[in-house]
């Protein structure tokens, strides 16, 4: 079997479909043997950088293949990567799967998730706390989850009663 250096060579640009129907295009910057997988960068601005486990390609087309001058040792390859960017990127992402691990209700009812779900759409700043959903930090919403048990110091709390009801009647409508 070949190697996948020369299967896949450096430099080349090649089109791809990942087994999730995912269409990549771009330039071959990098191969590991170990892992199968090859590291392209987009076509489009070069600012994408991908890692392709060749196990989940479904088609690969080589478009061209670089000559031995497009390959000099002068001429770098990878891209340099901005870690301050990659660092927030991370971040940014960690932040969000967080933010949605921790909007899922634990022991609450399947009407009640929708309700959180419904108000989050509007409203950010929302959690669990327990089984009672907090809006702003300041609007509270205990089971069973009426407008009545809507409670608050602040004007608020009017604005997100309208919120479950309507979220109520449109349940009822549909």
């Amino acid at each position: 079997m070949d190697s996948l250096s020369s299967a896949v060579p450096l430099g080349s640009e090649l089109s791809c479909t990942t087994t999730h129907g995912n269409t990549l295009r771009g330039n071959v910057v990098a191969t590991d043997e170990h892992l199968k997988a090859v590291v392209i960068q987009e076509s489009n601005d070069g600012s994408n950088v991908h890692i392709i486990n060749l196990s989940h390609i479904s088609d690969l087309k080589i478009l061209s293949q670089p000559s031995d001058a497009d390959l000099s040792d002068d001429t770098p390859l990878l891209p340099e990567i901005n870690l301050q960017k990659v660092s927030k990127r991370l971040e940014q992402s960690i932040e969000a799967r967080l933010k949605e691990v921790n909007s899922r209700g634990v022991g609450v009812s399947e009407e009640a998730q929708e309700l959180f779900d419904s108000i989050r759409k509007i409203y950010d700043e929302i959690r669990w706390d327990g089984s009672d959903i907090v809006v702003l930090e300041d609007v509270r919403i205990s089971s069973p989850y009426s407008p009545e048990n809507c409670t608050s110091s602040s004007t608020a709390v009017g604005h997100i009663q309208k919120l479950v009801t309507k979220f109520y009647e449109d349940k009822k409508s549909a």
